[in-house]
């Protein structure tokens, strides 16, 4: 039940990348201030179109994504917390990419991953 609401879900936000895609778009900040997931003391926003890992309060800052001309999105931790999984898409695409990174790394370390894995990591 969660599973297929959250494929759902994935698969609005899909329709969203893709209209921004076809509309020529990009840079929206769509998902300004958003907080996609919480743990612990620390969260992952959405801030002009790159994802943040900040601590609750906002203090300690610290940019996940550097991502010009795309939307990142649908951020996650998973395997215990280890890593965090997320989307992006950009005006010259259709449809959205998928990476993993260490939860305390940066896009540098990013490797993308298929939908399929994006939506069966835990």
């Amino acid at each position: 039940m969660i599973q297929s609401t959250i494929h759902k879900s994935l698969l609005k936000l899909c329709c969203v990348f893709s209209l921004i895609a076809l509309s020529g778009c990009s840079g929206l900040g769509m998902f300004n201030g958003y907080t996609w997931t919480q743990k612990g003391e620390y969260k992952i926003i959405t801030r002009n179109d790159d994802l943040y890992l900040e601590r609750l309060d906002g203090s300690d800052s610290k940019r996940l994504t550097h991502t010009p001309d795309k939307i990142s999105s649908s951020a996650r931790y998973v395997v215990d917390g280890k890593y965090i999984v997320y989307g992006e898409a950009n005006s010259n695409q259709f449809g959205s990419k998928y990476y993993i990174i260490p939860a305390e790394g940066d896009d540098a370390q990013k490797k993308e991953i298929t939908e399929q894995e994006f939506l069966g990591f835990r």
